[in-house]
């Protein structure tokens, strides 16, 4: 787990922010490694490849996760990731854009809203 990150999600929670992951990793797979990281009691849905038929960069699974909420997504959501897929899915959704410069992935262009370089540093970027 990337340092700062329990807390940050911890504080993004009590602010209001109502968090999911779409990850293009099965399902089966993810939910046990957010258990044993200790924060899987952060999000509001989980959604894995074969949740839907097309993974990301389709905006299917961001879909899927927002109906899982019983919430719309809108222009003033955000999808944070580390690579083109994830910033993809988020553009074709209609949702701003956060690249995580500290990840495994790299993007392919920058079209992005927000970048940051720690994840302690969404929960400042996000307050403004």
């Amino acid at each position: 787990l990337y340092p700062g990150v329990a807390d940050t999600l911890e504080a993004l929670c009590a602010a209001g922010w109502r968090l999911a992951v779409v990850t293009n990793k099965p399902g089966p797979v993810t939910r046990p490694i957010l258990e044993g990281l200790g924060i899987a009691r952060f999000f509001g849905a989980v959604v894995g490849g074969g949740d839907t038929p097309a993974l990301k960069p389709d905006p299917a699974p961001l879909r899927l996760a927002a109906e899982r909420m019983g919430v719309t997504l809108d222009a003033d959501d955000w999808m944070a990731g580390d690579n083109f897929t994830d910033l993809e899915a988020g553009r074709r959704a209609g949702l701003r854009r956060c690249f995580c410069s500290y990840g495994f992935g790299e993007p392919r262009e920058e079209t992005w809203d927000l970048a940051i370089d720690r994840f302690a540093d969404l929960r400042e970027s996000l307050s403004r």
